[in-house]
């Protein structure tokens, strides 16, 4: 059983998903990815057929000033088509030139020049049920028995008329009226799309991230830990639409902070460096490209028993036991780490080299074992003479090493130390009893993201502070200081 933690900080909510034996998986709620899932009108500007896609001009206001992206891409396998028909297979097919629809925000561009990526077969998701007007019938989320199936289904006849329904693991035991308003609720967003006039604005904002982290816990959870009680009451008002999880809802005493105390911050320090040391000594080691995750697994200091350091066919057994050992240790840390580092495409992964069959033939039982609880796909191939084995998992948005890291590498992008430096200046402020200012002493090339932004008005009225900021360029880009003046 996990538990969940939501720490909210002046720019951003982080969120992550522990078990007894560490973090599972992180989350981060910031900047442009606030806007995802909003729904925008867009038109076609440009067809793509080389990439079988289209490019289309997002225009209008967002929620809370900012200006919504100009530019999104639409891939074929999102665009519009009639419910109950067949896909179109060419973006020709789909859409034309200054053809105008509703769109989702699906995925933010990690750089500024990129566009979003869009969907017109849009859906609108909720935590019990997700309405799906492009795909009509009902499905249920596996653990529904058929007498569940039944009930829900009745109940659910009217809404089928309009829309397909797929119905969630959080929604049995759940009663009726709680589900029909959630089910109410959603369609009367599917009507507001529908209906949507001409010209280019925003349909539908995108909900906080509190209420979408929220939505999306997975069931069974243990506990919901927040970091402080002004989040409690936003997520206790959320939380009226699905009472499964207030009683969940828990404010613990820490010092350190929510994800110091359960370790993430430790697993994101080791994430970053690339490195990550194994219990018996062995080390895994991480690198990115554009084509591809590498993974290399190195003994390291492991030990290989008494006969370690002794030649002979002794020595050889030890040696060849030991690199099992290490790899089958390492399968399980690498299976944790694709989930957690939100790790997606080409993984290849080079373990350390073993001669016998009946030992790779058992690491790839064991690696299968550890990847049982991903909640996303994953594809292993076999392990090759050289002791190369690679395989593909879902990819659905930058890993956390691209979201917090700027080429070359590794060190935190400018926008993740302005995060980092607003969650410093609250603990210190917090931490501090003494009254006085807090000051922020930054890089100007640091200092230049908080022009735009209100964190230092929310830092203020979350510590109760006078905020001053002040740029010296002695300051190293990569080194901003808080203290109390």
């Amino acid at each position: 059983m996990a538990d969940l933690l939501i720490e909210a900080s002046a720019g951003e909510i982080r969120t992550a998903l522990v078990d007894e034996t560490g973090p599972l998986e992180i989350g981060f709620h910031r900047g442009r990815d606030l806007h995802r899932e909003a729904i925008v009108l867009a038109r076609v500007s440009a067809l793509a057929p080389d990439i079988n896609s289209a490019f289309v001009e997002l225009e209008g206001g967002v929620e809370g000033g900012a200006s919504c992206p100009l530019s999104g891409l639409l891939p074929c396998h999102y665009a519009p088509f009639e419910p109950g028909s067949a896909r179109p297979k060419r973006i020709g097919d789909a859409v034309h030139v200054g053809q105008k629809f509703c769109v989702e925000l699906v995925m933010a561009p990690n750089e500024e020049s990129k566009s979003w990526v869009v969907r017109a077969d849009y859906a609108r998701k909720g935590r019990y049920l997700t309405l799906t007007p492009f795909r009509p019938g009902l499905r249920f989320d596996d653990g529904f028995d058929l007498e569940g199936k039944n009930r829900l289904g009745d109940a659910l006849t009217p809404i089928l008329k309009e829309s397909g329904v797929a119905v969630h693991a959080p929604a049995r035991g759940i009663g009726d009226d709680v589900l029909m308003a959630e089910a109410a609720r959603l369609l009367g967003q599917i009507r507001a799309i529908r209906t949507a006039g001409g010209g280019a604005r925003q349909i539908l904002a995108a909900a906080s991230a509190l209420k979408n982290s929220l939505r999306d816990a997975p069931p069974d959870l243990g506990r919901i830990y927040l970091s402080d009680r002004d989040l409690l009451a936003q997520a206790q008002s959320c939380l009226k639409q699905w009472p499964d999880l207030l009683p969940l809802l828990d404010v613990p005493k820490t010092e350190m902070g929510l994800f110091a105390d359960h370790g993430v911050e430790e697993a994101l320090d080791a994430l970053i460096d690339g490195h990550i040391t194994l219990p018996s000594g062995g080390m895994i080691s991480i690198d990115e490209t554009r084509a591809a995750t590498v993974i290399d697994v190195d003994s390291a200091k492991a030990t290989v028993g008494q006969s370690g350091g002794q030649s002979g066919a002794g020595s050889g057994r030890a040696w060849g036991r030991a690199a099992f050992d290490v790899n089958c240790e390492a399968a399980r840390a690498i299976a944790r780490l694709l989930r957690f580092g939100r790790i997606g495409g080409l993984v290849v992964i080079d373990f350390i080299d073993m001669q016998k069959k009946d030992h790779k033939d058992a690491l790839i039982a064991a690696f299968d074992a550890a990847l049982a609880d991903d909640p996303l796909p994953v594809r292993l191939s076999g392990i090759n003479a050289h002791g190369i084995l690679t395989l593909t998992r879902k990819r659905l948005g930058p890993s956390v090493r691209e979201m917090l890291l700027q080429a070359p590498g590794p060190r935190l992008s400018l926008y993740s130390l302005a995060h980092d430096l607003l969650r410093r200046a609250e603990r210190t402020a917090i931490m501090d009893p003494r009254p006085g200012t807090l000051v922020l002493s930054l890089s100007p090339a640091l200092g230049q993201l908080f022009e735009g932004p209100d964190w230092l008005a929310r830092l203020s009225e979350r510590t109760g502070r006078v905020i001053d900021l002040r740029m010296d360029e002695s300051v190293p880009s990569d080194q901003p200081l808080c203290h109390i003046g």
